[in-house]
């Protein structure tokens, strides 16, 4: 998992816009208990529209 962080992280300085890729790296995240990263990206995925980002969230408390 670290080496697929290393992956998401480099994929996002290509093409900082990328939903899927904030999405991915969230999941990443959070099997490796980064959370404050986690969160950090499902918020910026929801802000980019994506609409299993805003689910997420709203189960962790963390969108109106």
């Amino acid at each position: 998992l670290p080496i697929s962080l290393a992956d998401y992280n480099k994929a996002l300085l290509l093409d900082p816009d990328n939903v899927l890729t904030y999405y991915n790296r969230a999941y990443v995240s959070n099997k490796l208990g980064r959370t404050g990263q986690e969160l950090a990206d499902l918020k910026k995925t929801a802000r980019l529209g994506h609409q299993g980002a805003k689910n997420v969230l709203k189960k962790k408390g963390q969108f109106p």
